[in-house]
């Protein structure tokens, strides 16, 4: 948790509205972004109102939530419009930051457990942003 919490700025701050508002505050306007693009899948952050939901493991939930619903459809239409939206959640939301995270955690982390976070990050997103921009297969 040193990482991602403390009483100044976090040495790997976790949230995509401290990183990309202009304020740099918890609870802005990304927040809220991130919150309405959970919505339309029904998904909500377990600590609704009490901490941000753009947290980048929340993200990370959000997209893998994505890509299970994406498997299950038998629908073309259905299954496209569910890509469609993993593209666009990582272009506007997880895509503009996770690198600065996963940068800082490289650089502050002690341990072999936040070092390996880091990679399993960077892999995920990797492998994400490799689904999307392929042909689809459906």
């Amino acid at each position: 948790l040193y990482l991602f919490r403390g009483v100044s700025r976090p040495l790997a701050e976790p949230h995509e509205s401290v990183r990309l508002s202009r304020e740099g505050l918890v609870f802005d306007e990304e927040t809220f972004a991130v919150r309405r693009a959970y919505a339309a899948y029904g998904f909500r952050a377990p600590n609704f109102n009490r901490e941000p939901d753009d947290h980048i493991g929340l993200e990370i939930a959000f997209l893998t939530n994505l890509a299970s619903l994406y498997a299950e459809q038998s629908e073309a239409g259905e299954a496209e419009r569910i890509r469609e939206s993993m593209t666009e959640f990582l272009d506007e939301h997880l895509g503009a930051y996770y690198r600065a995270v996963v940068d800082d955690v490289r650089k502050h982390a002690k341990t072999a457990l936040y070092k390996a976070v880091a990679e399993f990050t960077l892999g995920f997103v990797r492998s994400v942003e490799d689904f999307v921009s392929a042909p689809a297969s459906k």
